[in-house]
């Protein structure tokens, strides 16, 4: 917590920004959204954060996509390679 909310408000503050958006699924994070609200109050910086049941984890979508693919009777070969564009849907 203490790398990234350091950097965080380090990159805020080099840009100039008015708020910083906290989000995905370690926005759930209530210490982080402490130590990161702690850090940005005193560079005047707002912590913008959704409320917890907001905050999924992209590894929850990427397991629901995959259970639907896979209760459809769709398999991958071992030569299946990373795509990172490949559509979710079809």
């Amino acid at each position: 917590m203490d790398a990234l909310s350091t950097k965080t408000a380090a990159a805020a503050e080099a840009e100039s920004v008015a708020a910083v958006a906290l989000g995905g699924g370690v926005a759930a994070n209530r210490s982080l959204r402490r130590v990161l609200r702690d850090r940005l109050a005193p560079l005047g910086l707002r912590l913008l954060v959704p409320p917890p049941a907001w905050c999924t984890d992209n590894g929850a979508m990427i397991g629901a996509a995959g259970a639907r693919r896979f209760a459809a009777g769709e398999r991958a070969g071992l030569d299946l390679e990373a795509t990172p564009s490949l559509p979710l849907a079809r």
